[in-house]
């Protein structure tokens, strides 16, 4: 059975995981889509940005906070 998880949920989940190694996911403004080839969300640290061009699905499972049985519902 896949159960299915929201973007609200997701994002919560892989920013405090990341937030223990200092790094903070962010959603691009469309201004940062449209002028510095940002994808929807973007990776930063206390240097500055590190990924512009995040797969939070992607992301989410590397960290494995999006287990097997969850789908991601935000594409």
């Amino acid at each position: 059975m896949n159960v299915p998880i929201n973007e609200r949920t997701l994002i919560a989940r892989v920013r405090r995981t990341l937030r223990k190694a200092g790094e903070d996911l962010r959603i691009s403004t469309p201004e940062q889509r449209k002028a510095a080839g940002f994808g929807k969300y973007h990776l930063l640290d206390s240097e500055g940005i590190i990924d512009k061009d995040v797969d939070i699905e992607v992301l989410a499972r590397e960290l494995s906070v999006l287990q097997p049985w969850e789908t991601f519902s935000g594409h």
